[in-house]
């Protein structure tokens, strides 16, 4: 469908400049949605913040996929950088904090 696509395009971007950290950290968000491999998806994520590490939305995107995959202290962790960033990221550390806050208390009772 689109997302094979979308994967195939930012795939051949890597390929002729692998030095885009935008690519990359686009290609890990589009592995995660695909839900194949979420492993790929934080490599390709990763790789897009070594490349663009002042980039907020490369962290953002990471948050996005680490949240997928439930580390929520991870995610939450890739939230505030990208958000210190200047990538607007409330809404995600306002949610997870509260999922983090329903655990504990949880695993207290």
């Amino acid at each position: 469908g689109n997302n094979d696509m979308a994967i195939d395009a930012f795939k051949k971007a890597v390929k002729i400049n692998p030095e885009d950290g935008e690519s990359f950290s686009a290609l890990g968000e589009l592995f995660a949605e695909t839900g194949e491999n979420p492993d790929i998806a934080l490599v390709f994520a990763r790789q897009g913040i070594a490349l663009s590490p002042e980039n907020g939305l490369m962290y953002f995107r990471l948050g996005r996929i680490l949240l997928k995959i439930k580390d929520n202290a991870g995610a939450l962790e890739a939230f505030e950088k990208a958000h210190d960033l200047g990538c607007d990221s409330s809404e995600n550390i306002e949610l997870i904090s509260k999922l983090m806050t329903d655990q504990l208390i949880e695993r207290a009772s």
